[in-house]
């Protein structure tokens, strides 16, 4: 764990929040480069990292709502994590999938509805519209990769779960059927 800096007493569903030391190396590296417009480059890196714990809110909100544990939520560069109890059910392991991609697609849209209604015209806006708007967009895809350490690789079993869902509920309203008979 010493790879990663907890932020004081801040927690998010009950878990404490992390961030990754090579994370914070670069918010100080892109303050050095920008250091003449501080602001700008002060609100990019939040936008930046907001998108990946935004994902990861996602994630513990679905987790807690279906009762399980969250232990932590941990930014990285690139990625993030979010530790919580493993479910009993691959119902619920899809849901919790999910819930990261949802919450960026709601991001997004909030954001993209602020742009539209006049907000784009706000000077700082700029680093929020790109971050949490295209480059937000840009990164749901990647996540829904059926790949081992991605989202995809839980969040589209959801097909074969519903297939199998929608099957046996029509096997039983046959059976319902032919009992009446």
């Amino acid at each position: 764990m010493q790879q990663y800096l907890r932020l004081g007493k801040f927690h998010l569903f009950g878990a404490p929040v992390y961030i990754h030391w090579f994370a914070i190396a670069f918010i100080v590296l892109i303050l050095v480069i920008y250091w003449q417009s501080p602001t700008i480059a002060a609100i990019a890196i939040l936008a930046f990292f907001s998108v990946i714990l935004i994902h990861e809110i996602g994630h513990a909100a679905i987790a807690h709502r279906l009762g399980y544990r969250v232990f932590s939520l941990r930014v990285c560069l690139v990625h993030g994590v979010c530790e919580y109890e493993a479910p009993h059910y691959e119902w619920d392991q899809v849901k919790v999938a999910w819930g990261g991609i949802l919450a960026q697609i709601m991001m997004s849209l909030l954001v993209f509805t602020l742009a539209s209604l006049g907000a784009k015209q706000i000077a700082y806006f700029g680093p929020i519209l790109f971050f949490l708007g295209y480059y937000n967009l840009f990164i749901i895809p990647f996540n829904l990769l059926p790949v081992w350490g991605l989202d995809g690789y839980y969040a589209w079993r959801i097909l074969p779960l519903a297939y199998r869902h929608i099957k046996a509920r029509s096997n039983l309203e046959k059976t319902f059927k032919r009992d009446r008979r």
